[in-house]
């Protein structure tokens, strides 16, 4: 099913969370059951993970001081409780993201290499991690926009996909797209370039609750409750959707819901 990214060789099974290309020797680990196709070495783009989050941390470090500054210098109880609001906001979405990464941060406790801050560019997507939660939300609070497009879906698919073995969807992000359609096939691929955010997507359909802030509406808190246990077959990829690990003809479906206008 799978081939190396890198020339498209055959993967051989190193042990039980690591593949390995025969041709190459590029290696592809498993983290927490999740597939990791990056390039241009394991190391290095799982590297640009912890900088991401660390970039997030220094942002949030900087607003904080800004904040107390600002409560130091004014009048008392101005703005007190949206200032309240947001620190706590930032520091609740903290812990969300460093639980996320902290997979990652024990795979790399064990992974011989380099740093090299240049491979941070083969992980960016424009969107980190604390920028995904919002879809979180879309994908999981009931919203009437994911409503619409999980009826659109599934009425394409029922109507247009008479091969129903593999589907892979680009750009999985939360992963409720995914989720939603992976009864009408025999294995379900979720394919995002942000491991933090599918590691969080993973761990929330299989049954822990998600809490976090959402910055966009004024740090108000959200609690999103897991889906119903399923026995659906999905896997998950962490993978660039321009250099993917699929054989030639080896999906039956492909769809996505936000990569056109990226790509």
């Amino acid at each position: 099913m799978y081939q190396c990214i890198a020339c498209r060789g055959d993967l051989i099974d190193e042990s039980p969370s690591t593949k390995i290309c025969s041709h190459c020797g590029n290696i592809y680990p498993l983290i927490n059951e999740i597939s990791v196709f990056l390039l241009p070495d394991v190391f290095s783009s799982l590297q640009g993970f912890i900088i991401e989050m660390e970039e997030t941390k220094s942002s949030f470090a900087k607003i904080n001081d800004n904040l107390e500054d600002f409560e130091r210098y004014s009048e008392p109880g101005i703005l007190a409780n949206r200032i309240g609001m947001i620190k706590k906001g930032m520091a609740s979405n903290l812990d969300v993201l460093e639980k996320s990464c902290q997979p990652i941060m024990d795979f790399l406790q064990n992974c011989s290499g380099q740093d090299n801050t240049l491979a941070w560019g083969s992980v960016r997507s424009g969107f980190s991690f604390h920028d995904m939660l919002p879809y979180f939300y879309q994908d999981w609070f009931g919203t009437h926009d994911f409503a619409d497009v999980k009826n659109l879906f599934g009425k394409t698919i029922t109507e247009h996909c008479k091969d129903r073995e593999s589907v892979a969807v680009l750009g999985a992000g939360a992963c409720g797209l995914l989720h939603s359609i992976a009864d009408n096939f025999q294995v379900s691929y979720g394919v995002d370039l942000s491991l933090p955010t599918l590691l969080t997507a993973k761990q929330f359909i299989e049954g822990e609750p998600l809490t976090y802030h959402l910055q966009k509406a004024d740090w108000q808190k959200v609690e999103l409750t897991p889906p119903e246990s399923t026995t659906k077959n999905i896997r998950y990829i962490a993978s660039d959707v321009m250099n993917m690990p699929f054989k030639s003809a080896s999906l039956s479906v492909v769809v996505t819901q936000y990569m056109l206008d990226i790509v």
